[in-house]
């Protein structure tokens, strides 16, 4: 195994994270899955995970920056994934 690839699987070096199969898959099997809660749970792994933070504040406008998508949007599918139970299910909040 190279220094790289060490490197990478520690979720060390930039622009590049790990994503437990566990949850993806979960995540993934879901039949109730949208592309827009699909979205957003992407830019959260990759604006916490991507960062090496198991949490961090993330705001509605940075998501919509990263997605793409309008705010409105943004905020139905967080709260589909907050609603969800197991893998897949957004955990904490500061409300």
């Amino acid at each position: 195994m190279s220094q790289a690839t060490t490197t990478n699987a520690g979720n060390r070096e930039p622009g590049f994270w790990r994503l437990p199969h566990d949850d993806l898959g979960a995540l993934l099997a879901r039949t109730d899955l949208t592309w827009e809660t699909a979205r957003v749970y992407l830019a959260l792994a990759d604006l916490t995970i991507g960062w090496c933070k198991k949490r961090d504040a993330v705001s509605l406008s940075q998501i919509a920056e990263h997605t793409g998508m309008d705010r409105a949007h943004v905020c139905r599918a967080l709260r589909a994934l907050a609603a969800r139970k197991g893998p897949g299910r957004l955990h904490g909040s500061n409300r």
